[in-house]
């Protein structure tokens, strides 16, 4: 559903993913995880450090455990979710994999959630890393409330986008927590002249929030992530947030339900995967983010972000 490479450090390079690979078998349609999960480990596995993934679930399903073996044969060190049997029926389908060492994980649920994704353990993912050179890089996975356009759902996208700001003000909070006391690691309290209050961060997942105003618009922003934006701004800073997919696009790119329009008519480019009938009622969405937060240092000269 997204693929959005960015190197936030010299020689780092990060994946986030959404990759669909919902619990138990196939859903009315062939959803070829097998094979998918097989391409991923075979041809993208290698090409990064870093991975924040969404829908890779651990319920009824063997698929998490094979890719955290073959990630591990790689070098990976893997942040999982911790087993909480009697909340929600399924995980939430986070994982991080990271070649860097990770000095600290912690995992949070979030409280809110409705409709369908109330049976899953939707929440956020964290991980402190140890970049070459002993500074610290904090990251975060993400899955926030999905708003479902067709049958009975359609009538209550303000239900949904309520429930993504009480997740995102429980995610604000929970990187407040996570983040709060760090000094940067060895590296950063070596670098001359920094006064070291907190590493960088980054934000990534599937945020659910459509961030264009217009599905044929790439820069103009929705009432929506306006709104959100500011909000995580709010809390963690307003020199923070800096959306790096808007950034180096210039506005937002399409990450799920991209069309076509042939003779007025509205046509899916991927059409195994996707809801057909809810890509055409909201096409064109960028649901997906990666989101930076520079180190709050006074000299932090050492981290080019690119």
């Amino acid at each position: 559903q997204s693929n959005a490479q960015i190197m936030p450090v010299p020689g780092v390079k990060l994946l986030s993913c959404n990759l669909f690979l919902r619990p138990g078998g196939d859903y009315g349609q062939p959803e070829y995880k097998a094979q998918r999960l097989d391409y991923f480990e075979q041809n993208l596995l290698k090409e990064y450090d870093i991975f924040c993934l969404q829908e890779m679930f651990s319920s009824f399903t063997g698929r998490q455990d094979h890719l955290v073996s073959a990630a591990n044969s790689q070098g990976y060190q893997a942040v999982q979710e911790d087993y909480m049997p009697l909340s929600g029926l399924v995980d939430g389908g986070l994982i991080i994999l990271s070649k860097h060492a990770v000095l600290e994980r912690r995992h949070c649920i979030y409280r809110a959630g409705i409709k369908a994704d109330a049976l899953s353990r939707k929440g956020a993912l964290y991980a402190r890393l140890e970049m070459p050179g002993g500074w610290h890089l904090h990251v975060f996975n993400t899955h926030l409330q999905a708003s479902y356009f067709t049958g009975c759902f359609a009538a209550q996208a303000e239900s949904f986008e309520a429930v993504r700001e009480k997740q995102l003000a429980e995610l604000a909070a929970f990187i407040e927590t996570c983040t709060k006391g760090d000094s940067g690691g060895t590296g950063a309290s070596s670098n001359a002249g920094a006064q070291v209050k907190r590493g960088p961060i980054l934000i990534c997942g599937d945020m659910n929030i459509n961030c264009r105003g217009s599905p044929f618009e790439q820069g103009g922003d929705s009432s929506e992530y306006k709104k959100q934006i500011e909000a995580l701004r709010r809390a963690l800073g307003p020199d923070s947030c800096f959306d790096l997919l808007h950034q180096k696009y210039r506005g937002h790119p399409i990450t799920y339900g991209e069309v076509d329009v042939v003779s007025g008519e509205w046509i899916p480019k991927e059409r195994c995967l996707s809801d057909q009938v809810e890509v055409k009622e909201a096409p064109n969405q960028s649901l997906d983010k990666v989101l930076y937060c520079p180190p709050t240092f006074v000299n932090y000269s050492f981290i080019s972000l690119s």
